[in-house]
């Protein structure tokens, strides 16, 4: 879509700088997250750089668990070593989780 009209606003230095650190959080230009609020685009801060690298690892457990199902599918084989570290894994990662956003209990 081409954006040929500009429309000019008007604000305190303030209005500007709480604008701006919002769209730094939502990871957009300022005028990109003026009009998408604008016309009611749900806007989410940008995940922690530790987000990105959770999903990596949860990506690869995945394949890993992927790979064990083939072998044993194909050659009846299963690697129980390679499955325990898998699964240790896998719950490091979510008692990790649920420690830093659920808390002991």
């Amino acid at each position: 879509m081409n954006k040929t009209e500009n429309l000019t606003v008007r604000l305190s230095l303030e209005e500007r700088e709480k604008i701006q650190k919002k769209a730094d959080k939502a990871n957009r230009k300022i005028t990109t997250y003026i009009r998408e609020t604008a016309l009611n685009k749900t806007l989410h801060e940008k995940p922690p750089d530790e987000f990105y690298k959770i999903l990596w690892n949860l990506d690869k457990i995945g394949t890993n668990i992927h790979q064990f199902a083939m072998r044993v599918n194909t050659y009846n084989y299963l690697d129980e070593k390679e499955l325990k570290k898998a699964i240790s894994d896998l719950e490091k990662i979510t008692n990790g989780l649920r420690s830093k956003y659920i808390g002991s209990g």
